[in-house]
């Protein structure tokens, strides 16, 4: 179901299907890696999109301002869906989500991969990935448990787990 893929920037594979992954992980530019090896990391790993959970002001205190610019300098999509550490997503991230939500689900049946960050890879970025897996047709647990088994520390916060049982998908 899901493998830890070796490289510089610590990434973490979600199988969705025989196809299509899920890449889960701290920001990019963090872990004693540079922006530009870290999403080198990434774009190798067959990923067309980054989701950046993180604040603008989490970008400026670890020096990933020009994360989104970087990423489509090589190829990338670049969504940015900030939420508070260890809360859930607002009203206005959560009307970009819904934004974003049919280009990736695009890209995702189109065999290409997304990555998902935060800034250490498991709270907020599961709770975006079990939406999305939920928006796949996968039930809460099936999704949360996949999550937890390549991020363990996903889903701490009862709050965000709340939250992935009441969203209910758009298709």
């Amino acid at each position: 179901m899901s493998s830890v893929i070796v490289s510089q920037h610590p990434i973490y594979e979600l199988t969705i299907n025989s196809e299509s992954s899920l890449f889960l992980g701290p920001c990019p530019g963090t872990k004693d890696v540079d922006l530009v090896t870290s999403l080198q990391d990434i774009i190798h790993r067959h990923c067309s999109a980054v989701i950046s959970l993180i604040t603008s002001e989490e970008m400026d205190k670890c020096s990933v301002q020009d994360l989104g610019p970087q990423s489509s300098t090589i190829g990338m999509q670049w969504f940015h869906l900030p939420i508070e550490d260890d809360t859930v997503p607002n009203a206005q991230t959560m009307q970009r989500f819904n934004e974003v939500l049919p280009r990736i689900k695009q890209l995702l049946a189109g065999s290409e991969n997304v990555f998902i960050h935060c800034m250490g890879g498991s709270g907020r970025t599961g709770l975006i990935a079990a939406l999305i897996l939920k928006e796949l047709g996968w039930s809460d647990d099936k999704a949360m448990d996949a999550i937890k088994h390549v991020r363990p520390n996903a889903f701490r916060q009862i709050e965000q787990q709340n939250f992935v049982k009441a969203y209910q998908p758009k298709t």
